[in-house]
């Protein structure tokens, strides 16, 4: 059976975090994540990129 991908905004990590979405932002910045599609000013991450965002907040 096929995965289902799932794409997350900076935004919503960041609430769902609870940390704030500048904090996220510098993190993807940090790690040189480039974001899997974008919808207008909306860019979208993997499950994947989201873990490694979230260790590079704990750095």
């Amino acid at each position: 059976m096929a995965e289902k991908k799932k794409a997350i905004t900076p935004s919503n990590l960041a609430r769902e975090w609870g940390v704030g979405l500048k904090a996220v932002k510098e993190a993807i910045e940090k790690a040189g994540i480039e974001p899997v599609s974008t919808r207008g000013a909306c860019r979208y991450y993997s499950e994947a990129d989201a873990r490694k965002i979230k260790a590079m907040l704990k750095k």
